[in-house]
């Protein structure tokens, strides 16, 4: 059953949403989860003046956006190097499409630590609904190539015409009914160029990142770093422990009070002895989802040494904790 009606606020039906766009829409919308409201955009007469038709513009959720986005194949990525030569890929794209990537950078020998919400905008200022960290530098070309191979190409023009041809088909049933003047058809293709240009700016920028802002990302962890060594003093930080703080925690709030026990109350903490690594402490933190961050430390005399990691790193962390 893929019938929408369209009613106004008093409950008053006034029709029904035309075949084409009922059959994209109507999946996404059990009235509980996705209601939708309209504007009457244009009015069809007949010959007395009476109102035989009117078409109405919708005002989509961003969710149910992004679902639909989603279900036309359209996805984006972004690539950045951190520390240690680790590398961060972040993406828009469905959980299945997801696995999809995680599975195929399996395959193609590109091991990857975790994946999961990302809850920060990347360097290029873009929200992305998935990070995945990567364990060694990666050539953005190899990803790309995966990503591509994977999920099919979605950037620069072929991005720009898979939209328009998405959104061709919505439109289908209004040019075949004549109800678009010369106007409109004339408002849509510019807004449509419009568009082709946006999405040309932003692979552009995807593919070209500015000298300068790799140099504003350094200088923000930093500042990160600075801030941390004037806050929680004697404090040494393993590994790419800072760039888990920044790309891959909700909040800062849970590993930071976690820190500041270290120095402020240092005779009194208390954690879980590592096995097998010598001298090194655990202590468990939210990461926003559930209790699996993970700071291990230990004190060298005047200085704190700590790593901060999850659950899932575990075994790795403590053979990387054996040696220091």
């Amino acid at each position: 059953m893929n019938a929408i009606s369209v009613e106004t606020r008093e409950r008053r039906k006034l029709g029904y949403i035309g075949r084409t766009v009922s059959a994209r829409l109507a999946p996404f919308m059990a009235t509980e989860q996705h209601p939708l409201q309209a504007v009457v955009t244009e009015l069809t007469r007949d010959v007395s003046g009476g109102v035989v038709g009117m078409a109405v513009s919708l005002y989509l959720p961003a969710q149910l956006a992004r679902e639909i986005r989603g279900k036309a194949g359209l996805w984006a990525s972004y690539c950045d190097v951190g520390t240690d030569g680790v590398t961060y890929l972040f993406i828009d794209c469905d959980e299945a499409e997801l696995e999809q990537v995680n599975d195929a950078l399996r395959r193609n020998a590109l091991p990857w630590r975790r994946s999961g919400l990302s809850y920060r905008a990347a360097p290029d200022g873009r929200q992305y609904r998935w990070y995945v960290r990567l364990e060694s530098e990666v050539s953005q070309d190899v990803l790309r190539q995966v990503l591509d191979d994977t999920l099919g190409p979605s950037h620069d023009a072929d991005s720009a015409q898979a939209l328009n041809d998405w959104i061709a088909q919505f439109d289908e049933e209004k040019r075949d009914a004549a109800k678009w003047n010369a106007t409109q058809d004339q408002v849509i293709r510019e807004l449509r160029d419009r568009l082709s240009a946006l999405q040309a700016r932003m692979a552009d920028l995807e593919r070209a990142e500015k000298p300068s802002d790799r140099q504003r990302r350094g200088s923000n962890r930093r500042e990160l770093g600075n801030a941390i060594g004037v806050l929680l003093p004697g404090m040494l930080f393993l590994k790419n422990s800072l760039d888990v703080i920044i790309q891959e925690l909700e909040s800062f709030e849970p590993v930071l009070r976690e820190l500041r026990s270290l120095c402020s109350a240092a005779a009194d903490v208390k954690g879980e002895r590592v096995e097998g690594a010598r001298e090194w402490k655990e202590r468990r933190f939210s990461t926003g989802q559930k209790d699996d961050g993970r700071l291990y430390f230990r004190n060298d005399g005047s200085t704190w040494l700590v790593l901060v990691s999850f659950k899932g790193s575990q075994k790795q962390d403590i053979e990387y904790l054996k040696s220091h």
